[in-house]
């Protein structure tokens, strides 16, 4: 074989490795493009993106859920009257507002395939509740719960228990204060907690301890980072019982507290 030969094979080798590598490139690409576009809500004509009932209803499909229409509206006002309190309070990012608030509701509602829900007597925590998420649209959904939202911040707080009021929310408590120093002058402790764009599993779950009845349920809301974190815990004080996916590398863990 002559060395023009072998040069010509070596460059064919590498050209198709380049088409290759081309290939696979491009398919991850729409991959990720198509993840990106998961979930169920559409912008306009004009590329906007724009909260409506339209959207609302496609989340509460997509999840899927069934719904009265009082609560797609209630949804939807939530959504709204966060947007516009969003102007003065700081409950949610600024940046693509819109956007952000149809993820959290989004993500909110995955909550509602863990069957701890169905026992109408359970007390419910939400800790750093910010905007409300998942507190409040949890509570939409099960008005016969008991439910608490908790945050640090006072304006968030005031703003939250504007919210409950304009959507005669009856089954919701909004208390100012911290979650590593409420349990020293409350007594409750209670059946579920949620925490979601709080921190580490490992620095919030002593919180959580002094919060949570024996043998009751903590929700997570964690993204790639989730194995890392849960492999943390102390395996003697927490037990995972299942990850709710929502979209690729996000989703809901469950933990029962251990007796």
């Amino acid at each position: 074989m002559t060395a023009k030969n072998t040069s010509n094979r070596s460059a064919h080798k590498n050209h198709d490795n380049s088409i290759k590598k081309t290939v696979v490139s491009t398919a991850k690409r729409r991959l990720r493009k198509k993840h990106i576009h998961a979930y169920p809500w559409q912008k306009d004509g004009e590329g906007l993106l724009l909260i409506n009932r339209t959207q609302i209803e496609r989340i509460l499909d997509a999840v899927p859920l069934d719904y009265e229409k009082d609560t797609c509206d209630k949804m939807l006002d939530y959504l709204l009257i966060v947007k516009e309190l969003n102007k003065d309070i700081n409950l949610v990012s600024r940046s693509n507002v819109e956007e952000v608030l149809l993820i959290s509701l989004f993500e909110s509602l995955f909550a509602s395939k863990i069957s701890i829900w169905k026992n109408k007597d359970i007390s419910y925590l939400d800790i750093g509740t910010g905007g409300g998420f998942p507190g409040i649209p949890i509570a939409l959904l099960y008005p016969d719960i008991s439910v608490t939202l908790l945050d640090s911040r006072r304006s968030k707080i005031l703003a939250l228990r504007r919210i409950c009021s304009e959507l005669k929310i009856t089954n919701v408590r909004v208390i100012h204060d911290r979650a590593e120093i409420l349990h020293d002058h409350e007594d409750i402790v209670y059946d579920v907690t949620t925490v979601r764009a709080v921190g580490p599993l490992k620095e919030f779950t002593p919180w959580v301890e002094t919060l949570l009845k024996p043998g009751g349920s903590l929700l997570t809301w964690k993204g790639p980072e989730a194995k890392s974190e849960s492999e943390l815990l102390d395996n003697n004080k927490w037990k995972a019982i299942e990850n709710i996916s929502i979209v690729t590398h996000r989703g809901i863990l469950h933990f029962q507290m251990l007796k």
